[in-house]
């Protein structure tokens, strides 16, 4: 799994940083891993890329309008709050970097959204804190002035504040009768992020892989104060 992923990376430079994309799409790739035979999957903002670019499987993606063409499973063109699937249509729904995108009072309706359409689980998967919003615009000047690169990836995020531990809280609080469990996981270690996408861009993509895989990176990977929150759904 870990070596199609990057071989994906390093074939497609335009889906961003990968080591930020890598443990993006890690928690979805795990529960499929895990789960009975065949899961039907459903991805929500998926861009023009999304899951399928790492992992060959076939994802329904769904977005508010997609850019380019692809041979990537199959592809729906939607608003995210008001998906066209009937009730319990897929097994997992999820979205990776979606919710920072919209504005604040839709993001709970997207979730609601992505409950309704799914029999068994939600995964919903973003970076959360103004911490890591100062980060994204740092990163984003650093490498603009300095290497000239076009950091617009990074430049949306200036948009819409990203959303706060209390917003998860209130989130979970409003669908809590349709959801049978729910748990909230961080990721990637703040610190961690950062010099691992100064070393990505640089070029040093080889050892980025590599400290990747260290058993004592990945202790610290999700420890401490982290980009992402992982916000797991078992829908009732």
């Amino acid at each position: 799994m870990e070596k199609s992923f990057w071989a994906a990376a390093r074939r497609v430079p335009a889906l961003w940083i990968e080591p930020d994309a890598y443990l993006r799409y890690q928690p979805v790739i795990e529960w499929i891993k895990r789960s009975r035979k065949n899961p039907r999957v459903l991805e929500i903002g998926s861009g023009d890329f999304g899951l399928p670019s790492y992992l060959k499987y076939p994802v329904v993606r769904t977005d508010i309008r997609f850019h380019r063409r692809s041979s990537f499973a199959s592809r729906v063109q939607s608003n995210a709050a008001k998906l066209p699937f009937k009730d319990k249509t897929f097994d997992l729904v999820f979205s990776a970097d979606l919710l920072e995108h919209v504005p604040p009072p839709e993001r709970v309706k997207i979730i609601e959204e992505a409950m309704r359409v799914s029999r068994q689980s939600v995964l919903m998967i973003f970076p959360c804190g103004a911490q890591a919003r100062e980060q994204d615009s740092r990163l984003a000047r650093k490498f603009e002035t300095g290497r000239g690169m076009d950091m617009t990836v990074l430049r949306e995020h200036d948009r819409f504040p990203f959303p706060e531990e209390q917003d998860i809280t209130d989130w979970l609080n409003a669908v809590s009768r349709r959801a049978s469990r729910r748990q909230i996981r961080k990721s990637f270690n703040l610190k961690l992020r950062e010099f691992f996408i100064f070393a990505w861009l640089g070029g040093h993509t080889r050892f980025v892989e590599g400290m990747m895989k260290m058993p004592f990176i990945r202790i610290f990977l999700h420890s401490g104060r982290c980009y992402r929150r992982v916000v797991a759904i078992e829908v009732a």
